[in-house]
């Protein structure tokens, strides 16, 4: 593929950042990688998606990059299911989070996200050693 079919990257701006704040703007992820990615002709997608430690600005800290397209979309939809159910049901509405996506529910708690990420990513890790341990090797 000739460079002049892909997107030209643009270079993001820097953003004053404080010790300890969370950066959304120093992703791994180039207009390059998007354009290989939605073709489905990436083929080193290990090297973006992940955990990586590197230095932004100075600033030491991990880039962390997933892909789960409808992963907010299901809490949203819990939300707005079991609120229907109940204002139908008792006539006034409950909710099971405080603000969905899930998220956000667990930020209006008092948690910072890095904490929220790091249980969620602990969560993960369980969830794969029960996966991997119900696993019959012959």
């Amino acid at each position: 593929m000739a460079s002049k079919d892909r997107p030209n990257p643009v270079a993001p701006q820097p953003v004053p950042v404080s010790a300890g704040a969370t950066r959304h703007d120093a992703s791994l992820l180039s207009p390059d990688d998007l354009f290989l990615f939605n073709q489905g002709n990436h083929t080193r997608l290990y090297e973006r998606l992940g955990s990586h430690p590197r230095v932004v600005d100075g600033v030491a800290g991990t880039s962390f990059a997933v892909f789960a397209p409808n992963a907010e979309a299901i809490s949203v939809m819990l939300q707005t299911s079991w609120f229907r159910y109940t204002r139908k049901r008792y006539g006034t509405g409950q909710r099971i989070f405080l603000m969905a996506p899930l998220h956000h529910h667990f930020e209006k708690k008092g948690w910072y996200e890095s904490q929220v990420v790091m249980r969620f990513y602990i969560l993960c890790v369980l969830c794969a050693v029960v996966a991997l341990s119900t696993l019959k090797i012959r």
